[in-house]
């Protein structure tokens, strides 16, 4: 029996990233690029001898399933706290509209009292636009709860959960959507 002399890597530690870690990943790499640059320019003025420069190339690698839940977090709050242009406009006779990146976000829900967010459960919105315009999510595993636990009782609310499509397994993945009156706008944070 031989033995590979690489070591193996489970499944569930590498996950392929998406297509926006990517060009978040250049931003960082050339922010630590412009950074360095800065660092040996200061040691060139004060007389110093920088160390030679290293080369590296870019490369697309793995994340692992925290990093994938930070990134998808912050898409999905900027998503939910973006107002649609439904919201503003008639897109009754623009179907193509409607359902296009130009109606990107969710429903405005500044001008509604809370009587009317707690008579109108919000749930069928949240799904909608999830379904809609978070293609990382697999529409059939999200669903959305009204929060009705104790510490709630005094704010409007959700728990979100589904799943991600990843490679080579799907992730889990629960926010806790919050109705926030003082901006009208709707907070989310991974649970």
């Amino acid at each position: 029996m031989t033995h590979s002399s690489t070591t193996s890597v489970r499944p569930a530690d590498r996950l392929s990233p998406p297509l926006m870690h990517v060009f978040r990943a250049a931003h960082r790499d050339r922010r630590e690029q412009a950074r360095e640059a800065a660092r040996r320019q200061a040691l060139v003025r004060s007389g110093a001898e920088p160390e030679p420069e290293r080369k590296t190339r870019p490369q697309r690698s793995p994340i692992n399933e925290q990093e994938l839940k930070v990134e998808v977090e912050q898409d999905v709050a900027a998503l939910m706290n973006h107002v649609s242009l439904d919201s503003t406009l008639d897109l009754e006779s623009f179907p193509l509209v409607r359902r296009s990146i130009l109606n990107h976000g969710f429903p405005d829900i500044a001008n509604r009292t809370m009587d009317e967010l707690e008579a109108r459960d919000l749930n069928g919105e949240i799904i909608a636009v999830l379904k809609q315009y978070e293609p990382r999510l697999i529409a059939e595993t999200v669903r959305v709860t009204r929060d009705r636990s104790p510490e709630s009782l005094q704010e409007i609310r959700y728990i979100v959960d589904g799943h991600l499509l990843c490679q080579p397994l799907n992730v889990p993945i629960e926010f806790v959507a919050k109705f926030e009156e003082t901006t009208g706008k709707l907070h989310f944070t991974r649970r």
